[in-house]
């Protein structure tokens, strides 16, 4: 029990990860001690503040970022003549890594070694390199360090209009428990004469915050003012209208329901109705069997017969079977009188009643 709590205290009061001030395994005072062996100015910074940076003046070691620094500032410190080391597998640095189309994947092995495969003065002194739990990635450039068994790289080192950045795809190498193991010690006095070439001051970040210029991130700026006011706009008609309008979208499907079946109910045939227009149907086909049996034109039966107000009525009775039972009740009392009495064109049937085209 006393050990269990002992345990807890000391994941408790550990402290983050690559924490400069940190003895502690995961931090990185050993780190720290060996740039001022090296009388090279390092500092770690809490607010990246791209206006006042200056590319021949400090250089940029994103150690394991938590955020995303602006890769497009980077680039434009680098075009400039910066210096920048990219130490990351996982974490906000990995999107310079990607915007160079290189991809760090999880090493399949923990504590690989890895070997250097080029010649640099990155590389002085630097045989073996002992990683913890590293990234690889797959490069079309020869790289400067990379794992044999996996045919990837750990460190790759590239020219950025006229400066130049190193990535490096296992950050812990430089933690106390790392950095004394192989040749870890001198492969970090290499990075950080690297990074201090020009008497250079070495700019840690890690946990910042970024401060980019208006005029550099005019559109940006923009988006984030019109974002903010839309979020207050938002926030000043829900508390205003909000309560209402969450209770009209939750009736809104009960008045639908509603005006659904209200209109269902509505055009549903009267079953009476269906019945009575079903008989007269029968009594419609009944009198044209009655009076023209086994004709196969009926309609010209009836014209040339029983005249042109038959075949108009013949016509309307075909067309309107299913409308008001009691209208086409009338109709066939008319129509049966007429094919039983024969034409009416003497009679002086109304013109207006007939198709022209069955005036025939």
């Amino acid at each position: 029990m006393d050990m269990l709590v002992s345990l807890l205290i000391s994941a408790l009061l550990c402290a983050p990860d690559y924490s400069p001030d940190s003895t502690q395994w995961n931090g990185l005072s050993t780190f720290m001690d060996l740039a001022k062996d090296h009388h090279i100015r390092i500092k770690t910074v809490k607010v990246l503040d791209w206006s006042t940076i200056r590319p021949h003046s400090v250089s940029l070691l994103f150690m394991s970022p938590v955020t995303t620094p602006s890769i497009r500032m980077t680039a434009k410190f680098l075009n400039s003549g910066g210096r920048v080391l990219v130490a990351d597998d996982f974490r906000g640095g990995r999107a310079i890594f990607e915007a160079l189309h290189l991809t760090p994947t999880r090493h399949p092995k923990k504590f690989p070694f890895a070997w250097p495969v080029s010649q640099s003065p990155l590389l002085k002194g630097v045989k073996l390199v002992a990683c913890n739990h590293p990234a690889s990635f797959a490069t079309g450039i020869t790289p400067l360090l990379a794992f044999p068994d996996v045919e990837e790289a750990l460190m790759l080192s590239m020219n950025v209009g006229s400066g130049q950045m190193v990535l490096l795809s296992d950050p812990s190498i430089f933690i106390n428990d790392m950095i004394t193991r192989s040749d870890n010690s001198a492969l970090a006095s290499n990075l950080l004469t690297f990074l201090a070439t020009g008497s250079r001051t070495v700019l840690i970040v890690t946990d910042f915050r970024e401060v980019i210029p208006p005029s550099e991130d005019g559109y940006m700026t923009g988006m984030k003012n019109f974002i903010s006011a839309a979020k207050k706009w938002l926030a000043r008609f829900w508390d205003q209208f909000g309560l209402t309008l969450l209770g009209l979208l939750m009736l809104f499907p009960l008045l639908s329901l509603i005006m659904g079946t209200l209109l269902y109910r509505h055009h549903q045939p009267d079953p009476r109705r269906v019945l009575e227009a079903t008989e007269l149907r029968m009594r419609f086909y009944a009198i044209l069997d009655r009076y023209f049996p086994g004709i196969t034109d009926p309609e010209d039966d009836i014209r040339r017969s029983r005249g042109p107000r038959a075949v108009f009525l013949y016509h309307y009775l075909k067309e309107h079977q299913d409308d008001d039972p009691h209208v086409y009740a009338q109709t066939l009392d008319e129509f049966e009188m007429l094919v039983s009495a024969g034409s009416l064109r003497e009679a002086g049937e109304h013109p207006a009643l007939i198709p022209s085209e069955l005036d025939s």
